[in-house]
């Protein structure tokens, strides 16, 4: 009796570890320079299209950078360090148990300047001066 129940449980339990179900996706890459060479550091974003759901990470020394479990979905993916333009990849399509592989090439350069001031408005009190020369 006691070894039957002990069977069971045992078959229980590999029986439960089976219904695992992946329910996300794993992207993966390493970043480059347009010479080929590895670019550690480099923050790369994955950015799910129609949301603001961003995950962050930072290359490894050997230009590696992944996300482990990302929401299936589309994903729009930038890679930024300064003295390198912004590298864009958009509509990476990712499924359910996907590990997919992208590799980013960055080109050497400066970044687009985007400067965004949340709520400025004109104040009433403002006032356009004009340059007058006395000729």
């Amino acid at each position: 009796m006691i070894q039957r129940i002990g069977l069971v449980m045992v078959f229980l339990l590999f029986a439960q570890a089976g219904t695992a179900q992946v329910t996300t996706a794993r992207l993966e890459g390493l970043v480059r320079d347009a010479s080929g060479a590895i670019v550690p550091g480099v923050t790369v974003k994955a950015t799910q299209a129609g949301t603001t759901i961003a995950t962050e990470v930072i290359s490894s020394d050997v230009g590696l950078y992944v996300f482990a479990k990302l929401t299936p979905g589309s994903y729009t993916i930038t890679a930024e360090l300064p003295g390198f333009k912004r590298a864009e990849l958009k509509a990476i399509r990712l499924e359910v148990g996907d590990t997919a592989t992208l590799h980013v090439n960055l080109e050497v350069g400066h970044p687009i300047l985007k400067v965004t001031v949340p709520g400025w408005k004109k104040s009433p009190r403002w006032t356009r001066f004009r340059h007058r020369s006395a000729v």
